[in-house]
């Protein structure tokens, strides 16, 4: 968690290593089509900023505790990724369904609709019987890792910009 004491440049060493560590995930010709694309979407990055904004305001206007929730959700983000491959890969459907559904719910939170949606399509391919669903799902797995790195884009770049903040 970022600490409000914390200087400015302790910030941005931090987001590198957030960075770093969400890096470990491939690099798809797919993931980088989707990333620029998104990236580039000032649609995105309003509904993402609109979204903090509503729940700032549920929050009593706590404009931190959602930039703080937003940084945490960034660490956190390539691990449970880490962990949603390793039970889908493994074919655990129950551990599958917690770490899809703890993604698409803090997605959803932050604004990350497109991530929200993939990760609720993929949660609704789980204990696919047919071959054709079992590759389906498998490529949903992978195009959400590869949209997963465009959310946190999204997330990086709002948490960059103070405009969101009405302060």
């Amino acid at each position: 968690m970022t600490s409000s004491t914390e200087p400015r440049g302790a910030r941005t060493d931090r987001d590198a290593q957030v960075t770093a560590r969400a890096d470990v995930f491939p690099r798809t010709p797919a993931r980088a089509l989707v990333e620029t694309s998104a990236l580039s979407s000032s649609r995105d990055l309003m509904t993402v900023a609109l979204t903090w904004h509503e729940l700032a305001d549920e929050l009593g206007g706590d404009e931190r505790a959602v930039q703080r929730f937003a940084t945490i959700w960034l660490d956190l983000l390539p691990r449970r990724l880490s962990s949603c491959r390793r039970a889908l890969v493994s074919g655990d459907d129950d551990t599958s369904r917690v770490r899809l559904l703890t993604l698409h719910s803090s997605a959803v939170m932050l604004g990350l609709e497109k991530f929200a949606e993939i990760t609720w399509r993929c949660q609704a391919m789980l204990g696919a019987t047919s071959a054709d669903d079992a590759e389906t799902s498998r490529y949903l797995a992978r195009d959400m890792i590869a949209e997963a790195q465009v959310a946190a884009g999204l997330v990086r770049t709002v948490l960059t910009q103070a405009p969101w903040s009405r302060r």
